[in-house]
């Protein structure tokens, strides 16, 4: 036994020399702290309804199993060897693919608003889309940090079969936002991979085609971006969350009105715990604090892109985990937010660290780990 786990040990205490960047560990805690505030304000809205029991089970898995087990996993991930890491995309990847199938067999497949995307495992539920958003993510930072001598239109194929049964099951599972933005996030690190503009044009091409195709074939797309262009404009209907919303933040002032003081989240605000959950900031922090929010959001953005950007030629997957986590954390924060105020058309799209779901807190936590250990590659 002692042989086994000796080189395991060897491995992490040489990966654990030098220390994670500060500044991205400063900004990673400061934002699962404001996150953990913000939801916990939230959860009174479930015991104002006399939801005692939602309202414990709430707590049990965002906090026991999202922040507890995911700090722990966090804690893991920023020991491990890199190498350990890239070795495994694949097969996280094809894990992945595994936990989107289980959903459609009867009995593992919960079925939620007409989406399958949650497996039940008996004390919480399990988002597969969103394991499946992080390992695309990584198995595409795989890919595409082959060595130069694998030509593009080997990666190409390799990344096709990535990208492509992703795309398809997101689809299938009616999950947009997610789709959406990892289409993005991987295109983002290919082009940073030196991608051919060829090659990028007819990616964007596909892109725009299938966007069409899917606004077509879903009218609930549709109906939200006529809410976003003003093409509708139904305050009791489809334009109600957005609206609430907004008037959650606008009546926030300059200051707010103290956290756990917001009224929104009791009268009548959709999912604020979810992707509601801005709003509640907004209105509790005022115009201040959601500066704050935008602003660690966007330096935290901006460090790991640089520190991306410099580590690329020396670690090429090292450097891509921090690109492509950067384009995520941000695109996925910016449209969030964006949608409370109506300048992004409203998407479900949950805001990182701060929403509720126990999977999706859990997986940003792991991956943040492996974001940490990546900085150590910075000198």
């Amino acid at each position: 036994m002692r042989a086994v786990f000796l080189p395991i040990r060897k491995a992490v205490s040489h990966a654990s020399r030098i220390p994670p960047d500060r500044l991205t560990l400063l900004l990673l805690g400061a934002l699962i702290i404001l996150g953990l505030i913000t939801f916990l304000s939230s959860t009174l809205s479930l015991l104002a309804t006399g939801e005692n029991a939602t309202l414990g089970r709430v707590l049990l898995t965002q906090l026991g199993f999202g922040v507890g087990v995911g700090i722990g996993l966090l804690m893991l991930a920023s020991r491990l060897p890199l190498r350990w890491v890239r070795s495994t995309a694949p097969f996280f990847f094809f894990l992945a693919l595994l936990l989107e199938i289980l959903t459609f067999l009867p009995g593992i497949g919960i079925e939620i608003n007409g989406a399958r995307r949650w497996i039940n495992l008996g004390f919480t539920t399990l988002q597969t889309s969103e394991v499946m958003k992080y390992a695309a993510f990584l198995a595409a930072a795989w890919v595409l940090s082959l060595p130069k001598r694998v030509p593009w239109h080997q990666r190409l194929t390799l990344l096709a079969i990535v990208l492509v049964p992703a795309s398809l099951l997101l689809v299938i599972q009616r999950d947009t936002s997610n789709l959406v933005i990892t289409i993005l996030t991987v295109g983002t690190m290919a082009f940073v991979a030196g991608l051919p503009w060829r090659f990028i044009a007819w990616g964007l091409l596909g892109a725009v085609v299938g966007f069409l195709l899917l606004v077509v074939a879903r009218p609930y797309i549709w109906t939200r971006l006529a809410v976003f262009l003003g093409l509708i404009d139904d305050p009791l209907g489809a334009s109600y969350q957005v609206e609430t919303a907004k008037i959650a933040v606008g009546s926030g002032g300059l200051w707010g009105k103290g956290v756990g003081e917001g009224i929104a989240k009791f009268s009548g605000l959709p999912q604020p715990l979810n992707d509601s959950i801005f709003a509640t900031y907004a209105e509790e922090t005022g115009f201040v604090g959601s500066l704050l929010l935008i602003t660690l959001f966007m330096v935290l953005g901006a460090r790991l892109l640089w520190l991306g950007y410099r580590l690329l030629p020396r670690e090429a997957f090292g450097g891509l985990l921090l690109i492509g986590f950067a384009t995520l954390l941000n695109m996925q924060a910016l449209w969030n937010i964006g949608a409370m105020v109506g300048a992004f058309p409203l998407s479900g799209m949950t805001l990182p660290f701060f929403s509720q779901g126990a999977t999706s807190l859990l997986l940003l936590l792991l991956a943040s780990g492996v974001v940490l250990q990546a900085t150590r590659f910075r000198v």
